[in-house]
């Protein structure tokens, strides 16, 4: 993958832009290359942030991974760039880079861990 092919699918996301919603059947996956993207769910009709992702973070991966509708919502906190993975992509990046697949287990493992903290408050 050159970083010709890469640049073709960064967007940009004004504050404020919703970038998927919960019940949404979008696929692709995101990685974030600027800025602040909030993860919200509504929780007994209150919607309730459960993280915000800077540079560096991915977000959208379950979609892409298990054939079912996005569990929550994502906006743009700030001005964002947004690299923008289809699922196909994202398949042949973690065939050629394996380790990439390992990191993301990792990285999924410290969410669900997070989630179960928040759930005990």
């Amino acid at each position: 993958m050159s970083n010709h092919s890469i640049a073709s699918f960064q967007y940009k996301f004004k504050k404020g832009t919703v970038i998927f919603h919960e019940g949404d059947t979008s696929k692709e996956m995101y990685f974030i290359t600027e800025g602040e993207i909030e993860i919200t769910k509504k929780v007994h009709n209150h919607e309730t942030t459960l993280v915000t992702l800077t540079k560096g973070h991915f977000f959208g991966e379950m979609s892409t991974f298990v054939n079912e509708p996005r569990i929550a919502t994502a906006t743009a906190k700030t001005d964002s760039k947004l690299l923008v993975v289809q699922p196909d992509a994202v398949q042949s990046l973690l065939k050629v880079y394996p380790d990439v697949g390992y990191i993301m287990i990792k990285v999924l493992c410290n969410r669900l861990s997070e989630m179960d903290k928040k759930i005990k408050e």
